[in-house]
């Protein structure tokens, strides 16, 4: 593409050279100088008129000044003159600068014209122009390439952020000094002056331990205790381009400096990775340091609040609310996690987002829209929109009496915004909460895709240098994209259309008209195939699907396939429609072919949420013919043996009904795995039924087949223990019955560790087994006794029933047991809920200096 820079000089420029023959020639003004017959340039003549220069002179600095105008405002050119706040500092000044030189010279060729020399200012204005074009746009910033280290090499800038937990103003300690609550901004200088070195770690460093909430299984517990001191390498590790050339840092050692992070008084443990970032592409000196930390007491809090709920039979207060929205994200993440194994949950969920968006009044089409636009204004305000929320849950229920073509007038708007002025500069967050993909934005860093539900999970990604000056996105475009998506789910579970729906008429031709010469596989182009119709189908059939990637332009290609793959071949193949479905029949060893590129690309295929892979499953028939070629590749990858079961179980696990037990049976006998690799969370995602019958069929292979454990067991266990550990993930019923018949057998029949860890395994990681409820009705008190504690820890209605009738069993033990429980239950009840509200910010008499010791270099 040309700049636009260039295009208005080869336009005007012509132009104005033939103004000034014009009036050398005296064609305009009888007061030019006049040429002889045939001549063409102009000779040396006597000085022109006054008029005659005045006029060359205006003609000439009009064309000038729109050229200079024209480049000084125009962004994809560097032109930042109008809107100096979105350049560093730095920058700015040589943009303010380049731009009052190349005014100045343009004044001088005017200058030149008027005393006569209209060719030599006419030279000068194009001098001047096509320099201060090279200045704009010869480098990613405005003067790069020749300005002076001192000021193109600006000193670096952090952002320090946390996450692992959604806190706002948390402490940030570095070398036993307060440096800031996140998130905030320092530069490596200013951090150096404030923080002394410290020559050897602090002396606790592996001692400074913070205990999270415990975890059991059958075989006992277990904790992790997060280290409080997280390392810090400065200046960061990246892998920008742009830094490579900055000579000041090159060759500059780094240093380790030692981090601890405190809110609400309470100091947090490390989780996960210490400290991760990267530069940002948008402020080439700022990098993000993420501290991954956890608060294990305020998490304990969180989970008194669910508990609260359950015990006021769901009928919470505003009260309860306000607590919970302390808690940010976190809270309606804990929500949603707790309707997953309580549905009842979700009415409190459905009561919060009814109340916070007055949807009591939103009775028809018009009060619904209103109460629409009021979410819409709240994301703006807040600056986020995310579907899994309570302001997400809010335009789910909406949605089914929005007004559909005024939510579709919307969409339009933001589809066009999208194309013309914004980027995509927000934040994709994405996590599957009751089975459901979830996707947002927030104004902070990062990106989403406008109208594209279908974000990869917990990534995030940075926009690229082609949408560079754009503006970002408004929030409000996220909350029209749900209801829109929400739209497109009712609408094609209503049934038969004999005619295409008012997405299909109107978004995806939209979609399709902006995007569809986008090479991103994740851009909105995903959205368009997702609502389908004829018209997509008719667009998607006339391109050139049959071409070899190395015959196509890079914007036909995908680029998540190896050296690239037909982009229109993979659309087609993912229309889930009659269209589609003939196209993947007709054309099936051509798909088949690209999958294959898939797997031999990405070793981690189903790593993402939804598998790229997502089109092999859209047909029962295709998922099992190209079964055994998955199966044989990921078997035969050398590098793979790890991860080579699990890629197989996942690839049945997305067939669903259409797989069978004997295929996991063939990947378990076909490959080679530990017993620690073995992926047996991932038969948690199958039906109960076929749960049940995978479990089996594999229980029965490891019977019939003890010859092959020797190299899954390798010292870990016994037969014994691999089948214990397998029917922990049959169904739940199943399990319940296999291990209440083992406990009333007693020991041997169950080992005595299991026995000996059942109450607290039911308590903290099983309450809502069927086990419980027949543990409380057994007819041993020692059995009854191990229900108690999920009868504390998850206190739903018929649980709380079990508990009254166990205070009044013929057993002291247990009766005694049930009381102690009881009455913890009464006094939580009677506390307020902002008593378990997350804490503030750490309080004003917290200590001034964190509990350190190094030695300072």
């Amino acid at each position: 593409m040309i700049p636009i820079y260039l295009l208005l000089l080869i336009v005007c420029l012509p132009i104005a050279v033939l103004i000034w023959l014009a009036f050398r020639k005296g064609w305009l003004l009888p007061g030019s100088r006049f040429q002889q017959a045939g001549a063409f340039l102009p000779a040396s003549a006597a000085r022109p008129s006054r008029t005659a220069r005045l006029v060359e002179a205006a003609v000439l600095g009009i064309a000038g000044i729109l050229v200079l105008a024209a480049a000084a405002t125009t962004r994809s050119t560097g032109g930042y003159i109008l809107s100096l706040g979105d350049l560093p500092p730095e920058y700015a000044t040589v943009n303010v600068i380049a731009f009052f030189c190349a005014l100045a010279g343009v004044g001088v060729a005017i200058l030149v014209a008027i005393l006569g020399r209209t060719v030599a200012g006419t030279i000068v204005m194009a001098v001047v122009l096509i320099g201060y074009g090279t200045v704009l746009n010869g480098s990613h910033y405005p003067g790069q390439w020749f300005v002076p280290s001192e000021i193109t090499e600006p000193d670096i800038e952090y952002l320090f952020d946390v996450n692992g937990t959604n806190v706002r103003d948390a402490e940030l300690w570095i070398n036993g000094v307060k440096v800031g609550t996140t998130p905030f901004t320092m530069t490596l200088s200013e951090l150096e002056a404030k923080v002394p070195y410290w020559s050897k770690p602090p002396a606790d460093i592996e001692t400074a331990r913070v205990k999270s909430a415990s975890r059991y299984s059958l075989n006992g517990e277990s904790y992790s205790e997060g280290k409080q001191w997280v390392h810090v390498e400065l200046p960061f590790p990246h892998h920008s381009a742009i830094w490579s050339t900055w000579k000041k840092y090159q060759d500059r050692k780094q240093k380790t400096y030692y981090a601890k992070v405190r809110y609400g008084g309470e100091w947090a443990g490390q989780s996960g990775v210490g400290s991760s970032g990267g530069t940002n592409e948008f402020v080439p000196k700022q990098i993000t340091v993420d501290f991954s930390v956890t608060f294990p007491k305020r998490q304990e809090r969180l989970s008194k609040l669910l508990t609260m709920a359950r015990l006021a039979d769901y009928r919470v207060g505003p009260d309860w609310f306000e607590a919970l929205e302390t808690y940010q994200a976190d809270g309606w993440i804990a929500l949603y996690r707790a309707g997953e194994q309580d549905a009842r949950m979700m009415e409190v969920l459905d009561a919060w987002a009814t109340s916070r968006c007055k949807l009591d009044k939103a009775v028809d089409a018009e009060s619904a829209w209103a109460a629409f636009q009021r979410i819409c204004d709240d994301a703006d305000t807040r600056g986020e929109y995310f579907t899994a929320s309570a302001t997400g849950r809010a335009v789910e229920l909406l949605v089914p009496k929005l007004p559909p073509t005024r939510l579709v007038d919307a969409a339009v708007h933001w589809i066009r915004a999208y194309k013309s002025d914004y980027n995509l500069n927000c934040t994709t967050w994405a996590w599957p909460p009751r089975g459901r993909l979830q996707f947002g934005h927030t104004d902070r860093r990062g990106r989403v895709d406008l109208l594209n539900g279908t974000s990869r999970p917990f990534r995030w990604n940075s926009t690229s240098g082609w949408d560079y000056g754009k503006k970002p996105l408004s929030p409000r475009a996220f909350a029209v994209a749900h209801a829109v998506m929400l739209l497109n789910d009712q609408l094609s579970h209503s049934g038969t259309q004999s005619e295409p729906n008012i997405l299909q008429r109107r978004i995806a031709p939209e979609i399709i008209r902006s995007q569809y010469k986008q090479y991103d596989w994740d851009l909105p182009m995903k959205t368009a195939i997702a609502i389908g119709g004829p018209d997509v189908d008719k667009f998607l059939l006339r391109q050139n699907w049959q071409a070899k990637p190395d015959q196509l332009d890079w914007s036909e290609r995908n680029r998540f396939i190896g050296d690239g793959a037909n982009k229109w071949l993979c659309y087609l193949a993912c229309l889930d429609d009659d269209a589609g479905r003939r196209f993947r029949r007709k054309n099936a060893d051509m798909v088949m072919d690209m999958a294959d590129e898939m797997v031999r690309k990405d070793t981690h295929i189903f790593v993402y949420l939804p598998s790229p892979m997502e089109f092999i499953f859209l047909d029962p028939w295709l998922a099992k013919e190209y079964w055994p070629r998955f199966a044989r590749q990921v078997r035969q990858r050398p590098s793979n043996h790890d991860s080579a079961l699990q890629q197989q179980w996942q690839y049945l696990v997305c067939m669903g009904d259409a797989a069978s037990p004997p295929m996991f049976v063939e990947a378990w006998e076909n490959t080679k795995v530990e017993i620690g690799n073995i992926p047996l969370d991932l038969l948690d995602q199958l039906k109960p039924k076929m749960r049940q019958e995978v479990v089996n069929a594999l229980a029965r292979h490891i019977e019939e087949h003890p010859d092959q454990l020797q190299s899954v067991l390798k010292g870990w266990g016994t037969k014994e223990n691999l089948l214990d550990m397998l029917y922990e993930h049959t169904s739940e019923q199943q399990l319940a019955d296999r291990l209440f018949a083992k406990l009333r057998q007693g020991v041997p029949a169950i080992p005595e560790h299991v026995f000996r860890n059942m109450e607290r395994w039911l308590a903290h990681t099983q309450p809502d087994s069927p086990l419980v409820a027949m543990l409380a009705k057994a007819d041993k008190p020692e059995l009854r006794r191990m229900a108690i504690g999920a009868l504390r820890e998850y206190p739903i209605p018929q649980y709380q029933k079990l508990l009254d009738k166990l205070l009044k069993d013929p057993d002291a033990t247990v009766r005694t047991a049930a009381r102690e429980a009881s009455l913890q239950l009464k006094r939580l009840a009677a506390r307020k809920p902002g008593e378990y509200a997350s804490d503030p910010a750490s309080p004003p008499n917290a200590p001034s200096t964190a509990s350190v010791s190094g030695e300072k270099e």
